[in-house]
């Protein structure tokens, strides 16, 4: 089953979940919640559902962003020591969805006063003017994805969508948008949508202009192909670059999101356009991976790359819960989250040797 088709049947079970409450009764400030998902309370913490997560460090607090649940097209975390998290949201709004209207373009349907739509790995970075920008994808139509951008004073919004027309919406869709910045130059990373038509999937990247509002070129640059022979499986997704050590390194996803081969794989980019090369050791390229599931998670994935505060090299990425690839549809899972599948935010802690191979020296 296609990405596209298996996420729709996720957004269906969301959707059809959203009059129910974990855990018994709703406390002030609960949101309802998709079958197996954590209870999710502005000001409370939280270690539940948060796939695709990217971070955004402001000032001494720490900004997480992830792929829609809990009903919310941009669900929002804060911490101000990478381990603790809790939930945010705009202030004094009802609901603590940090994008509670989509542009007139996208697919959504109502919610309350909220447009909820189908919203993918989100982005976040500050702007120029000091502003911040979400650059997401979300769905336009029946099935194809499109990249779009919104725009807030806060980190933890509210961000708002002024757009006609999406800012990317080739053909055959596009996902899992992220932005690198270098020498002044802001860029747009994503993936094609080439696995739905039988192609190996690839990753692009293409100069933005400094508002994010249109490109800065014609024409994207290829940065890496799946590889149909490896544990890639012909898929590859969730791009991430990062300057690290004297290298750009590439991190990617690869193999079926709801999989325990899901992995995490990287690159290494000579120039900022690529082309970009898996990791060579004594003469021979590298394919295995960086993440992998063991004991602790499953289909560790859509890592998201990020310097702390001491310079180091971490990686921000989802996994599933022990035992589980996928979203879970028993009828236990209505009452109780524990032992059901969710996609949970980790971090890892990496290192870099002398010809910048990676290695993780810890996580949690």
């Amino acid at each position: 089953m296609s990405r596209v088709r298996m996420r729709s049947r996720v957004l269906a079970v969301t959707v059809a979940a959203t009059s129910l409450i974990l855990g018994g009764s709703a406390a002030a400030g609960a949101r309802p919640a998709p079958i197996g998902q954590d209870r999710y309370v502005v000001g409370k913490p939280y270690r539940g559902d948060f796939p695709d997560p990217s971070l955004l460090r402001v000032g001494s607090r720490w900004f997480a962003y992830a792929t829609m649940t809990a009903g919310l097209n941009l669900p929002v975390l804060t911490s101000t020591d990478l381990r603790h998290w809790r939930v945010a949201g705009p202030r004094r709004a009802a609901v603590p969805d940090a994008l509670a209207k989509l542009p007139a373009w996208a697919r959504t349907h109502r919610a309350g006063d909220r447009s909820v739509g189908v919203v993918w790995a989100p982005t976040v970075v500050r702007l120029r003017d000091g502003r911040f920008a979400d650059v997401y994808s979300v769905r336009q139509g029946r099935k194809k994805m499109c990249i779009s951008v919104a725009r807030s004073s806060r980190a933890a919004g509210p961000f708002v969508d002024r757009s006609r027309t999406p800012l990317l919406c080739p053909p055959r869709g596009v996902i899992d948008p992220a932005i690198y910045r270098e020498a002044g130059g802001t860029y747009l990373l994503y993936k094609t949508e080439d696995a739905a038509h039988g192609q190996p999937t690839r990753l692009w990247i293409r100069a933005l202009k400094p508002g994010l509002r249109a490109f800065a070129e014609p024409t994207a640059h290829l940065l890496l192909r799946a590889d149909p022979d490896t544990w890639e499986n012909g898929v590859i997704e969730a791009p991430s670059m990062i300057r690290y050590a004297g290298r750009r390194y590439l991190f990617y996803s690869g193999n079926g999101w709801a999989r325990a081969g899901y992995s995490t794989g990287y690159a290494i980019c000579p120039t900022v356009t690529g082309p970009c090369s898996r990791p060579v050791i004594a003469g021979v390229p590298h394919p295995e991976r960086l993440l992998r599931s063991d004991d602790t998670r499953v289909g560790p994935g859509g890592a998201s790359a990020f310097l702390d505060t001491a310079g180091r090299l971490r990686l921000a990425f989802h996994a599933w819960t022990p035992g589980a690839a996928h979203y879970p549809k028993s009828v236990a899972c209505r009452t109780r989250p524990t032992g059901c599948g969710q996609r949970r935010m980790h971090l890892a802690l990496l290192t870099a040797d002398a010809n910048g191979i990676l290695g993780v020296r810890s996580e949690y």
